[in-house]
């Protein structure tokens, strides 16, 4: 899950453009002024268009592009979506790593990364994950190690972060764009039955 800030400025025209606007409902989502759904004449810019996707058996769930959106919150300027997690695992057949990344973009959208809301945060025993903005221009790069003692994870609790199995780092402001990737030379074969997976 990621928060992102929302460039809504306030304009006179709003009550205006609010009144010719109805609000919906998608997936219990609200959707409201200046977001609409499916609709060029509403939403205060495109990038506030929501679609409402049929997800089959009668789920219903709300889209900006290709990112869920779980929740708007228009006082704070804010909206909730939800993010596909990364992961790299141990294949005890073939005995090598199989990885799946996953970068996202909100550059030109109006939309960027809230810096208080989010962490980059890496899971598993022996891993070396990398955040970094586009095409690597050196604006923003960072990393985060995560490790426990031979695969030992007793102590450690669902849902924290402490330093056993985990690792968190912040943010820059303004970023509206994130790539991250594993560090291939960290070596999992040995601790596969207990952690297999980052």
């Amino acid at each position: 899950m990621l928060l992102l800030g929302a460039a809504l400025a306030t304009d006179p025209l709003a009550a205006g453009a609010t009144a010719q606007c109805q609000n919906a409902k998608c997936g219990g989502v609200d959707i409201s002024y200046p977001f609409a759904m499916n609709s060029s004449s509403c939403p205060m810019v495109p990038a506030f268009e929501v679609s409402c996707n049929d997800m089959g058996n009668g789920v219903y769930k709300p889209f900006v592009g290709d990112v869920e959106l779980l929740s708007i919150d228009v006082q704070l300027g804010q909206v909730r979506v939800g993010n596909r997690i990364s992961y790299s695992c141990y294949n005890k057949s073939s005995r090598q790593i199989d990885s799946n990344v996953w970068e996202l973009t909100l550059t030109g959208t109006g939309y960027r990364f809230s810096d208080s809301a989010n962490k980059f945060i890496v899971t598993g025993c022996r891993t070396l994950a990398y955040i970094a903005d586009q095409d690597y221009v050196g604006k923003y790069m960072s990393g985060c190690v995560s490790v426990c003692r031979r695969g030992d994870l007793i102590g450690v609790i669902d849902g924290v972060c402490s330093e056993k199995g985990c690792c968190q780092t912040t943010i820059p402001k303004g970023l509206d764009y994130y790539q991250m990737w594993f560090e291939e030379s960290m070596n999992t074969s040995g601790i596969y039955n207990g952690t297999p997976c980052s």
